[in-house]
């Protein structure tokens, strides 16, 4: 009698499992049930894609006014943008924007092109360029009619559409003997 019980319940609770597994099966099939487990993960983003993606952020920063460069920066990044030019400090978005204000009327007409641009899963690289004629004290060196011009690498995480993260990297050392007086 036991062993007839047993067998009914293993049957019952088979019964169920295959239930379970069909019902689970029709709601991933359906977009029901979306799981980490279940469901693949988004794809990577194409250099298409990842051009269209940071083209508003590039235009704001050679924006030829303070008001076109924050709209555009703010399309661009999430509400919760860091701007990293550290690994260990990491600015808010208000914060770059006053950052990258100071740096616009220091350096009006500053020029950023973008060079090369690398799409990797959720992470977009740029290799760019930037050149300007500082009007106003830049980088501690007042200004003299000299240009700067180079290289930058940026790396930005994506999330939802948008640059979530920015880690930047310029050749600022540079920048300052381009712009410094000539030594004899």
């Amino acid at each position: 009698m036991e062993m007839i019980e047993i067998s009914m319940r293993l049957q019952n609770t088979d019964s169920l499992l295959r239930s379970a597994v069909v019902i689970a099966g029709v709601l991933v099939v359906a977009g029901l049930l979306a799981t980490p487990a279940l469901t693949k993960p988004a794809a990577a983003l194409t250099e298409a894609e990842a051009r269209l993606l940071i083209g508003p952020l590039y235009a704001a920063l050679n924006a030829p006014s303070v008001e076109t460069m924050e709209s555009l920066l703010e399309s661009a990044t999430a509400e919760t943008w860091r701007d990293c030019a550290d690994n260990d400090q990491c600015d808010d978005r208000p914060t770059a924007i006053q950052h990258l204000r100071q740096r616009l009327a220091a350096v009006p007409g500053i020029q950023v092109e973008i060079k090369e641009v690398i799409a990797a899963g959720d992470r977009v690289i740029v290799r760019g360029e930037e050149r300007g004629t500082p009007v106003a004290p830049f980088l501690g060196i007042k200004p003299s009619g000299r240009s700067f011009q180079v290289m930058t690498i940026d790396i930005h995480d994506v999330s939802n559409g948008k640059i979530a993260v920015t880690r930047h990297i310029e050749n600022w050392a540079l920048a300052i003997r381009q712009l410094s007086p000539a030594t004899p």
